[in-house]
């Protein structure tokens, strides 16, 4: 009598799906951002290595727990290691992203004060004359 996985190790599978979905899914935007040269390409392609590293860890705990485990160990180490690197690309971005917001608000707000001392300085002018002639 063959026993299904999704029979046995139900919860397992249903996360080895998600991972295997969020795997297939950033190796699609990993493709899109490389083809744009973004900058976002490695933050992308680190989240697919989790993915990957995850669902091989649940295929591996339907086969063998002991296997499992050893492999586990190893992909900790690779994941501890893209962790660092993907809180770097993270930082980073989002320092550029609040770098390019101050810089584009503080345009914004120079523009605002411009035009309004201009019309400060109209406002002042029809004060001093108050006759047109």
């Amino acid at each position: 009598m063959r026993v299904s996985p999704f029979d046995t190790h139900q919860r397992v599978m249903s996360t080895f799906l998600a991972a295997l979905f969020i795997y297939n899914t950033t190796s699609v935007a990993e493709v899109i951002l490389r083809t744009q040269k973004s900058a976002h390409q490695r933050l992308v392609g680190n989240i697919r290595l989790f993915a990957s590293a995850l669902a091989t860890i649940l295929l591996l705990v339907t086969l063998s727990l002991i296997v499992s485990c050893i492999i586990s160990v190893l992909w900790t180490c690779l994941f501890v290691k893209l962790a660092y690197e993907s809180c770097q690309d993270l930082c980073q971005l989002l320092s550029q992203t609040t770098d390019d917001f101050t810089l584009t608000r503080g345009q914004h707000v120079y523009k605002v004060q411009t035009c309004t001392q201009s019309k400060k300085k109209k406002s002042l002018k029809s004060h001093m004359y108050p006759f047109p002639w």
